[in-house]
């Protein structure tokens, strides 16, 4: 039970983290990459969830975090992180990108992501870079074990 609950908040931690860590980019005055507007993502605001194969220059393109879950409709786990994606994809419709795709359906669509168990879950920044959370944001998030 501990373990669903980790990581349905390590997911949200980092979705909020690559929110944060883009916000501050922009309050920062670094303009090269911002975020077009939302008259200019209106493909993003009406992407849907769940989708059958994943095109990462597409996707790219937009200059947004994204997150990519692998997953199946018939996988226990991955039913309990559905409301948690529906929720994150409704919040951050032009923030971020939200997918959900269903390997059991769509067998090759996980082929180039390191997808070996589901739910998996991958996370890129907005220049289209695997996240890596910083050490400060690893060590907040850092909840498995008590290192005293």
């Amino acid at each position: 039970m501990w373990l669903k609950i980790l990581i349905v908040i390590l997911a949200l931690a980092v979705v909020a983290g690559i929110y944060v860590y883009k916000n501050q980019e922009d309050d920062k005055g670094n303009n090269q990459n911002r975020v077009q507007t939302d008259s200019e993502n209106t493909d993003v605001v009406n992407s849907p969830l769940e989708v059958s194969s994943v095109d990462l220059g597409e996707i790219k393109s937009y200059g947004l975090p994204f997150v990519i879950d692998f997953g199946s409709d018939s996988c226990q786990p991955c039913k309990e992180m559905a409301p948690v994606l529906e929720t994150l994809h409704e919040d951050f419709q032009g923030k971020a990108i939200i997918h959900f795709v269903d390997v059991w359906k769509n067998t090759t669509a996980a082929n180039n992501f390191p997808v070996s168990v589901i739910p998996t879950q991958v996370f890129y920044n907005a220049d289209g870079t695997p996240f890596v959370p910083s050490d400060e944001l690893a060590y907040e998030i850092d909840f498995l074990y008590n290192k005293e």
